[in-house]
C-alpha cells in the first residue's frame, strides 16, 4: 500500500511539473499542423483550437518531430466532441513506424457518446503484444466525455493515467508490460479515429524529464 501510495505521489508530482514542451493548438484552424507533426496516417487539422483526425472511420495517427524519448511520458487532453459514434484517442510511444509503436487508447466501443474502454496495443490501433503483463489488453472503465490522459513508459512497462476533472490526480491508473522493444523508437504522437479531438498535447522539458527519472527510481528502490 506504502509503495501505492507513493508511486501515485510520484505521478501526480511529475504531472505538475513544467511541461514546457508541446502543442496547446491555439491557432487558426487550417489543415497544416504546423513545423513540429509529421502526418504519418490521415489528414489532420487544427479546428477550434484542437487537434482533430479526419471525419471518417481512418486510423490517424501524427508524431512529434520536436522530442524524443526512449522512456517517454505523453500527456494530452482528449475530448468527446459530436454525435455518437465508433471513435478513439491514442497516445502514441515509442514510435518508429506505423507498425512497430505503443498504441494506447481510450474508445467509444460502442457509439455511446462517451470513452468507456481502454487498449494497450502495438502498432497503429495494432494489436495486443504476445506475453502481455499485468491484466487483459482491454478493460472497461468508468465512461468520460473528456479527461486529460497520460503515459508513461519504465522498462518494458506502459502506464495509463486517466484525470476525469483534469486536478492531477488520476481517477484510473493502468499497467501494462512485457511488449517487445527490438524495433521500437523514440518517437511520440497522437492517434485518432472518427474526428478524434485533443487539446493541450505535452512532454516534459529537460528538467522535467531529470524529476521523473529521479521519481522512478525512488518508486523502484521502495519497492
Amino acid at each position: 500500500m506504502l509503495r501505492i501510495a507513493f508511486a501515485v505521489g510520484a505521478l501526480v508530482l511529475i504531472s505538475s511539473a513544467a511541461l514546457a514542451q508541446g502543442d496547446d493548438f491555439n491557432r487558426p484552424n487550417s489543415t497544416n499542423m504546423g513545423p513540429y507533426w509529421a502526418e504519418v496516417a490521415g489528414d489532420w487539422r487544427i479546428e477550434n483550437n484542437r487537434a482533430r483526425s479526419q471525419p471518417a472511420p481512418a486510423t490517424d495517427l501524427m508524431v512529434y518531430t520536436a522530442w524524443t524519448s526512449p522512456y517517454p511520458y505523453v500527456e494530452a487532453e482528449v475530448y468527446y466532441e459530436g454525435s455518437a459514434r465508433v471513435t478513439y484517442a491514442a497516445l502514441v510511444s515509442l514510435y518508429a513506424n506505423l507498425s512497430n509503436n505503443l498504441f494506447v487508447k481510450v474508445q467509444d466501443n460502442n457509439a455511446s457518446g462517451d470513452f468507456e474502454r481502454v487498449f494497450f496495443y502495438y502498432g497503429n490501433n495494432g494489436s495486443p503484444w504476445a506475453g502481455m503483463t499485468g491484466g487483459p489488453y482491454y478493460v472497461d472503465v468508468t465512461p468520460f466525455t473528456q479527461a486529460r490522459i497520460w503515459t508513461l513508459v519504465s522498462g518494458n512497462n506502459i502506464t495509463l493515467n486517466i484525470d476525469r476533472d483534469m486536478n492531477g490526480v488520476p481517477e484510473d491508473v493502468l499497467t501494462r508490460g512485457g511488449f517487445p522493444t527490438g524495433s521500437l523508437g523514440v518517437v511520440v504522437g497522437l492517434g485518432g479515429y472518427n474526428n478524434a479531438s485533443f487539446d493541450n498535447f505535452r512532454v516534459p522539458e529537460p528538467a522535467s524529464l531529470t524529476l521523473l527519472s529521479l521519481a522512478l527510481l525512488l518508486v523502484r528502490r521502495r519497492g
